[in-house]
């Protein structure tokens, strides 16, 4: 690690330029500079990517037109909940991140019928007939009510 001092005009650098990372200092004008090296990929990394390309495929070729535009609807009035205890965070506007949280709340109400790694749309639509629904979902407690998350009825 090396200091590097900066003109009068450039407090700090920080990030990555070529083979070197700057860092932060409490002192202006100064950072510290290291070697870049890659992270090492650890197996939950390659298991969460395997669950997070089959939600992507079942996001994409399986769930209905109609469900993924009502979902959008809902990601705007999701985002416009109070988010309580943390004052600079944001949610989402995403209707995919929150199709990906309800999935994970599938899981944990049935881990021992669902892998999100291999799960096909049957499967939830066989294991949980009675949540197919935006409105269905709210009420099973998997994502937030809103305004009018009770007249998203379309299934997945």
């Amino acid at each position: 690690m090396a200091k590097v001092f900066f003109a009068p005009t450039i407090n700090f650098m920080s990030g990555r330029i070529g083979e070197g990372v700057y860092t932060i200092t409490g002192k202006g004008g100064m950072s510290y500079l290291r070697r870049y090296t890659y992270p090492t990929i650890t197996q939950n990394n390659h298991e969460k990517g395997a669950i997070l390309a089959n939600l992507s495929k079942r996001w994409n070729i399986e769930v209905g037109a109609d469900y993924k535009k009502e979902l959008k609807w809902y990601a705007i009035e999701y985002h416009a909940l109070a988010n309580y205890g943390k004052a600079r965070s944001d949610r989402t506007y995403s209707a995919f991140a929150i199709f990906v949280s309800i999935l994970w709340k599938v899981k944990a109400a049935d881990p021992a019928h669902i892998m999100l790694d291999s799960v096909v749309m049957s499967d939830l639509r066989v294991v949980f007939p009675n949540q197919l629904s935006i409105a269905e979902q709210v009420a099973a407690g998997w994502i937030p009510a809103t305004p009018k998350s009770s007249t998203y009825l379309a299934a997945w």
